[in-house]
């Protein structure tokens, strides 16, 4: 199942992309799996007609409710996508991409090979940075969160 998105959050990330692309002139590589958690039935409501609707539930990491994807699912797909992105980088390349908080955070477990069940949450702020670096087998996460930039 892919991801669904709301159809305003959609286009501003698109423009956001686009603007950049535009002001460096690096290339634009579309990813359908740097989308945004999948919030199945919740998508489009707002919080209070959610929180009626479908009220939350505690379930496993692998099980899914209200035709979301699982959490297990969702972090498998930052694991893919951070795999690909990699493997496709040459060791000089710099990798921008431009994707949700949500999955900034997933991103974020992932490249610190932290457990699926982590507590550790990485905010991101609106057109938030991170920077992180890969020096041989060496990862470091340089800038999270930066907000006071001009790109």
């Amino acid at each position: 199942m892919l991801p669904r998105q709301a159809d305003n959050e959609q286009l501003m990330l698109t423009e956001t992309t686009i603007d950049k692309r535009i002001k460096t002139g690096a290339p634009l590589f579309p990813e359908e799996d740097l989308m945004e958690f999948d919030n199945g039935l919740i998508a489009g409501l707002d919080y209070a007609a959610a929180k009626e609707r479908y009220p939350q539930k505690q379930v496993p990491a692998h099980e899914a409710v209200y035709e979301q994807e699982s959490l297990l699912a969702f972090r498998y797909r930052a694991e893919a996508i951070l795999s690909k992105i990699l493997w496709q980088a040459g060791p000089e390349d710099t990798v921008a991409a431009v994707t949700h908080g949500g999955m900034i955070n997933q991103l974020y477990r992932a490249f610190l090979a932290l457990p699926i069940d982590s507590h550790f949450f990485f905010p991101t702020g609106d057109t938030g940075i991170h920077e992180w670096l890969i020096d041989g087998g060496s990862r470091r996460v340089v800038k999270g969160n930066f907000l006071s930039h001009d790109l």
